[in-house]
């Protein structure tokens, strides 16, 4: 029976073990809880960002690298293993050296290498001495701890390792095809070089004439007396040019059309200032990946940042041209809306607009309070680019941005659809204009609503029936609601905007703290786990998916599928972060992938059927997220069959759920 260390720890961690050993030590870890504590602490820091390397020290021989080799070598005295692993258990540093090495080590001693024998022949010829002998056997070496030692590969066999001759025959055969191709590209090149004749110019440009405007019959004017020229110094005659009967195409008329909207400016330049101090406000600088806290002191926005307000929070920027932009992060307690964080990035303005805004999702209030004229406001977003005029200081004009997941089937791969994507844009008051493109604008009074869809036409008029707004009653309000889950959740939003404001700048490391924290009240676990998606951290909001709280682990599935709806692309992001969890077999990685996803309607009953069998999957997110799936479609059902992913009876509430929902669909027939 293996004893429970740091080493064999990792040994099971990363799956190296042999299957009784492997048995028992998830028993030994399962009845320890400093064993579990480990374990976490291990799967966090490997994962975390920006973690510096230990410094090295003389007297210390727990931060040596060869120290730390004999170690996952399994030849470190005694003595020194107690130290070193006191020293990694006291240390993030050192536990994430030591763990990631052993991962490291696992994955690329675990499949024997496979070197060409021309490969191994020319490696060989660079030594002297003994060890150039290329059929001598290597001295054995005492193999990693919890790892086997690699089955030997034949390396001298001739036969399909050396690509070169596989692929092209006979290597005398190669040379010879190297000599054709190269003689070849010569006459290529040679041939390429002559100088061609120029072509005869025979097309044009034309300028459009206007219209010739027809006039009535000229009136008679008398002929008068020709008048006979002098010829007083003759020149010779100008030789007569001869047209050719083919000229060509016909002449290319210049375009009069309108020039193209032109890119948002890229320079990064000061273009507006933050002067909400007690709504936080984050930056992403490009090409960057650490959020950083904008100084509300400083309080200056540059362009091309992208800016975030984060959900509940409610900042607000002004422009240098007088344009007031307020963030509006929701949360689910203030408005029943697939809102979340808001995100945009702002640049230079060209001269005939006072404001430029990407809108990358979430919404936006737009106003000018001390405009003396019109302002001009050009919002991008998807491919579209709007130009909305506020007419006075008194219109404001809001714009939501919404991310939807694609709605397919569920586990069929070969049918994907991009996310849809909804923009709603509404008068609250005043006047106001909206242009696409270049198309004459609409004049717009307060309480008109636009609706845009990505699957639809153009922008049109929000009809009273729209079934994307069923259950809305007034869509732009920012009063919070009456109802016990909006009062809880202002103090909760206060609380976590001081600690934002607080924070040295680990808002990852502090949201998955508070989120992991079962002192911590259930209201702030789970805006943190909202909080973690709006920031793009991915690595904890999945693993948040297997949290000990149920509403925290609803929080993160729901956070996922907004998060994956916000851009074509992370729908690949997410399965490669599930592709680097050894955690996950490539079935449940299939299954996690396709339960983010929006579901049929109607849905099918080879779907349901499926999602009642992933209820009693072998793994908790994918239980977790049927759960979530089944949920939207059967509203009640959860609740009539106390279903609860993590129980220990979620077999049987699953098979009381299946049962309730298999009569109530008898009931209907």
């Amino acid at each position: 029976m293996l004893r429970l260390t740091l080493r064999t720890l990792l040994a099971y961690l990363d799956d190296t073990l042999e299957p009784s050993q492997a048995k028992g030590m998830g028993k030994k870890v399962a009845e320890s809880e400093f064993a579990q504590e480990t374990v976490e602490r291990i799967k966090s820091v490997t994962r975390r960002r920006r973690l510096s390397a230990p410094t090295v020290f003389a007297d210390d021989h727990s931060t040596d690298p060869n120290t730390i080799a004999e170690y996952l070598d399994n030849v470190l005295p005694g003595d020194q293993v107690t130290e070193l692993e006191k020293s990694a258990l006291e240390s993030d540093m050192r536990l994430a050296e030591v763990a990631a090495c052993h991962q490291i080590l696992t994955l690329v001693l675990g499949e024997p290498a496979r070197i060409p024998p021309t490969a191994r022949r020319r490696m060989y010829r660079l030594v002297t001495g003994p060890e150039s002998l290329p059929y001598r056997q290597p001295v054995a070496s005492t193999p990693i701890a919890g790892i086997k030692a690699p089955n030997k590969v034949d390396e001298y066999a001739d036969h399909d390792d050396d690509l070169l001759t596989t692929f092209l025959g006979p290597q005398k055969l190669l040379w010879l095809l190297s000599l054709m191709i190269a003689v070849g590209l010569l006459v290529v090149a040679i041939w390429l070089a002559v100088p061609k004749s120029p072509p005869q110019p025979n097309q044009g440009y034309l300028a459009l004439a206007p219209n010739r405007v027809e006039m009535g019959p000229s009136p008679v004017v008398p002929a008068k007396k020709p008048i006979i020229p002098v010829e007083i110094d003759p020149k010779p005659p100008v030789p007569e040019v001869l047209v050719p009967d083919e000229i060509g195409p016909p002449p290319r008329e210049l375009s009069v059309g309108p020039v193209p909207v032109k890119p948002p400016d890229s320079e990064r330049k000061v273009v507006a200032i933050y002067d909400t101090p007690n709504q936080p406000l984050l930056f992403l600088k490009r090409e960057t990946i650490r959020w950083e806290k904008s100084d509300p002191q400083e309080g200056r926005l540059s362009s091309t940042d992208t800016i975030l307000a984060l959900p509940g929070f409610h900042p607000e920027i002004l422009t240098e041209t007088g344009v007031r932009i307020q963030m509006w992060g929701n949360v689910p307690e203030f408005l029943p809306l697939p809102l979340a964080e808001t995100r945009l990035s702002l640049a230079v303005p060209a001269t005939t607009i006072d404001a430029d805004v990407t809108l990358y999702g979430g919404r936006i209030f737009l106003t000018a309070p001390k405009a003396t004229r019109a302002m001009v406001v050009r919002v991008r977003f998807r491919n579209e680019v709007w130009d909305v005029t506020l007419a006075t200081h008194e219109t404001e004009v809001a714009i939501d941005l919404i991310g939807e997941p694609s709605r397919s089937p569920l586990f069929n791969r070969d049918l994907l659809e991009s996310p849809r994507a909804l923009v709603y844009l509404g008068v609250i008051q005043g006047v106001a204009s909206l242009s696409r493109g270049f198309s004459k604008p609409v004049e717009l009074q307060g309480g008109a609503k636009w609706k845009w869809d990505s699957k639809g036409g153009p922008p049109a008029p929000a009809t009273k029936d729209d079934p994307d707004e069923l259950g809305i009653a007034d869509r732009w309000s920012k009063q919070v609601p009456a109802t016990p889950a909006g009062k809880e959740a202002v103090p909760t939003i206060a609380e976590m905007a001081l600690r934002v404001g607080k924070s040295l700048g680990t808002f990852d490391v502090d949201f998955y703290a508070t989120l992991k924290d079962p002192k911590e009240s259930i209201g702030r676990r789970i805006l943190s786990t909202w909080m973690l998606g709006s920031i793009d951290s991915l690595t904890y909001l999945t693993e948040a998916l297997e949290a000990d709280s149920s509403p925290v682990r609803d929080a993160a599935a729901k956070a996922i599928r907004h998060w994956v709806a916000q851009d074509p692309t992370r729908d690949a992001a997410f399965q490669q972060e599930l592709g680097m969890r050894i955690t996950y077999n490539e079935n449940q990685r299939a299954n996690t992938v396709g339960l983010i996803r929006g579901t049929e309607r109607p849905p099918t009953a080879a779907m349901m059927e499926q999602l009642f069998d992933l209820l009693i999957s072998e793994k908790l997110a994918v239980r977790e997220l049927a759960r979530m799936q089944l949920s939207s479609i059967d509203t009640t059902g959860q609740k009539e069959s106390n279903y609860d992913a993590a129980s220990d009876r979620f077999g049987a509430q699953a098979s009381q759920w299946k049962a309730n929902w298999k009569r109530k669909m008898k009931g209907k027939e």
